[in-house]
C-alpha cells in the first residue's frame, strides 16, 4: 500500500511540476 501511494505522490508531484512550467 505505501510503495503505490509512494508512486502516486510522485506522479502528482510531476504533475505539478509541469503545470507550473506550463503556466510560467
Amino acid at each position: 500500500m505505501e510503495e503505490i501511494f509512494e508512486i502516486f505522490n510522485k506522479g502528482k508531484i510531476s504533475l505539478d511540476i509541469s503545470t507550473t512550467n506550463n503556466k510560467t
